[in-house]
């Protein structure tokens, strides 16, 4: 499917902000339109998108369409506790607070 293009394309160009930012807006936009985030947090977690969202944030973290978008996808599939686990695993939290430092 198409979450599974866009975490590859994410993957295949870590250093492409454009890439990354277009990423992180297409999962937020997917997050938002989900009633409660639950079903979709688990397909965007099983197929990567967790760690391809939190890698756009730490590689560009002057980047307000990766924090912005990332931060509103990881917050809208959160909403599962394991799904909420899996991004602090990654470094989800940690990424966050180091990139608000750059977006005050």
């Amino acid at each position: 499917g198409v979450v599974r293009v866009i975490v590859e394309a994410m993957g295949l160009h870590p250093g492409d902000q454009h890439v990354q930012e277009e990423g992180c807006s297409f999962m937020k936009s997917l997050a938002e339109d989900g009633e409660d985030g639950s079903e979709l947090g688990i397909m965007i977690a099983s197929l990567g998108g967790i760690e391809a969202i939190v890698r756009a944030i730490k590689l560009h973290p002057g980047s307000w369409g990766c924090f912005f978008n990332g931060c509103w996808a990881l917050a809208g599939i959160a909403r599962n506790d394991d799904i909420g686990a899996k991004i602090a695993a990654n470094g989800g939290i940690q990424a966050i607070l180091e990139a608000m430092e750059m977006h005050p």
